[in-house]
């Protein structure tokens, strides 16, 4: 089939009041920030985040330096830089208090400290910082070997400093999840910590190596989704009675896609919304194991996890123009007029291109990355 050519835009796809995962796709979409704005002539880090009440945090950039960087508020008709000027990570999660955790740093790259910090307007709070030792718990949690047998899952240092954090999310209730990595005794690891409002920060998951690209999402009831790494399963932790974790598997490699980006999870829990590239064999393989769902069509784009009656359901939100497939907010002009998208139809839509980034999601409406037609923007 034919397409058009777009260019790069970061958009909101707003869905339906009262989301079902079977109509997932059926918004609309919104341009909140272009590279025309004097404000952002080097463009956008890509993400963003939105709340539930609509407003998106995201990260404009002055000029071509990644040292020109600011975090912006964007609320009603327009946006606001609510930071100071720094150079910030692609990974920050906006609460309901419109407050935005984020990992920046100096310039120079990761040897320059790196902080996790809390922003809002005219306020700075400092999480985690390179170098200062955390007060650390370890979690019990529920036979995860069988999961990822490769990483260690239990550990009982009490106190450690750092090299660097990042990678943070935060949730409604003051509860801070970032990854960090560090050595001991000639060894370097990356963890997946929580810190909690009250109390201390807790280590969730080891991994034997150092800056293991980790970029956790966490919901108000505690639950955290995560990407274990690079080429390993999107994983759903979800707090239980005894304090500690039962783990369960999103989406993997191993289970129908071809590649997966980092999750973010929606406040109440409910939905982990991603980036992949779902196979031919795994597109009919997940939906057969959805019955009364929409089919799913193969090849990369946004996707939703939504469990329902004890069981798990995908669902794709979009997909890129021209992969002879009609996702979901296309249509086809149907050239030979037979009521089939077929050849020489021209498949006709507003999203060419959706590279590998998280995806902001709340309970009706998604943020995320796309090429579309128009200059760079948000």
């Amino acid at each position: 089939m034919r397409h058009r050519h777009l260019i790069l835009t970061l958009v909101i796809l707003s869905f339906m009041t009262g989301f079902h995962p079977a109509r997932a796709g059926s918004g609309t979409m919104e341009v909140l920030a272009r590279s025309s704005d004097s404000r952002f002539t080097g463009g956008f880090e890509a993400g963003a985040s939105i709340n539930n009440i609509g407003n998106v945090a995201f990260v404009g950039r002055a000029s071509t330096s990644q040292d020109s960087e600011s975090v912006y508020l964007f609320k009603n008709t327009g946006s606001t830089r609510i930071s100071l000027t720094r150079r910030f990570s692609q990974f920050y999660r906006l609460n309901d208090s419109d407050k935005v955790v984020a990992q920046d740093q100096g310039s120079g790259g990761l040897s320059i400290k790196t902080f996790v910090r809390q922003w809002a307007s005219g306020e700075i709070t400092k999480v985690a910082e390179a170098g200062i030792a955390e007060t650390l718990n370890s979690v019990p949690l529920i036979d995860p070997i069988t999961l990822l047998p490769r990483l260690e899952w239990y550990v009982a240092i009490t106190n450690l400093a750092y090299d660097v954090v990042y990678g943070p999310s935060s949730n409604n209730r003051g509860d801070v999840t970032f990854a960090a990595t560090g050595g001991t005794s000639g060894k370097l690891y990356t963890d997946l910590v929580v810190k909690p409002a009250t109390g201390n920060a807790q280590i969730l998951m080891k991994w034997p190596a150092s800056n293991v690209p980790i970029r956790p999402s966490v919901a108000d009831d505690g639950r955290l989704a995560v990407r274990a790494g690079p080429g390993e399963p999107i994983l759903l932790f979800i707090p239980d009675l005894a304090g500690g974790y039962v783990i369960h598997e999103v989406a993997s490699l191993e289970k129908g896609f071809g590649a997966l980006g980092d999750p973010s999870i929606s406040d109440d829990g409910s939905m982990v919304a991603f980036w992949g590239i779902l196979t031919s064999s795994g597109a009919r393989t997940i939906s057969d194991q959805q019955p009364g769902y929409a089919p799913l069509n193969p090849g990369p784009g946004i996707f939703i996890a939504h469990r329902s009656n004890f069981r798990q359901i995908i669902v794709r939100v979009t997909g890129e123009l021209g992969n002879d497939h009609l996702d979901p907010g296309e249509s086809y002009s149907d050239e030979n007029r037979n009521g089939i998208f077929d050849e020489p139809d021209l498949e006709l839509g507003s999203i060419t291109s959706i590279p590998e980034t998280r995806v902001a999601i709340t309970r009706d409406r998604a943020c995320y990355l796309a090429f579309r037609s128009g200059t760079q923007g948000i």
